[in-house]
C-alpha cells in the first residue's frame, strides 16, 4: 500500500521487492563484506596477527572474505548497483507520500536461527527472507519507521514499516502519533509480559 495526498492506494505488486534484484542483494553482500573486511583488518592490527574464529565470529570472518574477494573494483561495482537502486526506489516518492510494507517477511525466528556462529553463506538466505522489506531503506537513505500494528495468533507483535523520501521523518512521526492515538497499542501486552 502507498499513501498519496493522505489516501491509501494499492502499490501494485510491491514494486520495492522487484527493485531488489539478485544483483542488488549480491551488491549489498559485497558492500557489507567490504565493511567487515575493514573491521577484521583493524582487529588484526590490534592483535598483531590475523584474527581467527577464536577472536571473531564466523559470520564476521565470512563476510570479510566476501569483501576481500570482491576487491576494490568489485566493491566499486557494488556501490554503482546500489546507487542505481537508490535512484529507482526514491523516484517512487514523486508519485506517493508513504510506502507501506510488513516489517518482517516471516514470523520472528527462533533463538539461534541467525546465530553469528554460522557463516554468512549459511545465514544469508534465511536473513534475506526474514528481513525482506527493510534493507532497501538502509541502502537508499529513505526515512522509515516500524510500528507495532497487530499481534500474531501466538501473541507476538506484528509490525508495519512506513517509508518516505529522505528528510521525511516529520510525516512518519505524525503518522505514528495518529496510529497510536487510534490503535491504543500502548495498552496491549503479550501473554508473557513484565511491566
Amino acid at each position: 500500500m502507498a499513501s498519496r495526498n493522505g489516501e491509501l492506494v494499492p502499490a501494485g505488486m510491491l514494486p520495492k521487492r522487484r527493485m531488489v534484484t539478485s544483483d542488488a542483494l549480491a551488491a549489498r553482500s559485497r558492500r557489507l563484506g567490504a565493511g567487515a573486511a575493514m573491521e577484521v583488518r583493524e582487529v588484526g592490527k590490534y592483535l598483531g596477527r590475523a584474527p581467527t574464529p577464536d577472536d571473531l565470529e564466523p559470520l564476521t570472518l565470512s563476510m570479510a572474505a566476501i569483501g576481500a574477494k570482491a576487491g576494490e573494483a568489485g566493491v566499486g561495482k557494488a556501490i554503482a548497483v546500489l546507487t542505481d537502486l537508490q535512484k529507482r526506489y526514491l523516484a517512487q516518492f514523486d508519485t506517493i507520500d508513504i510506502f507501506m510494507t510488513p516489517v518482517l517477511g516471516r514470523p520472528p525466528v527462533a533463538i539461534g536461527e541467525l546465530a553469528p556462529t554460522q557463516t554468512y553463506e549459511q545465514v544469508s538466505a534465511k536473513l534475506n527472507s526474514y528481513v525482506a522489506y527493510t534493507p532497501v531503506e538502509n541502502v537508499t537513505g529513505a526515512a522509515s519507521i516500524a510500528l507495532p500494528i497487530g499481534m500474531s495468533r501466538s501473541g507476538l507483535p506484528i509490525g508495519i514499516q512506513f517509508a518516505t523520501r529522505p528528510g521525511g521523518e516529520r510525516i512518519l512521526l505524525e503518522l505514528a502519533y495518529a496510529l497510536e492515538e487510534r490503535l491504543h497499542w500502548h495498552r496491549r501486552t503479550p501473554p508473557l509480559w513484565v511491566g
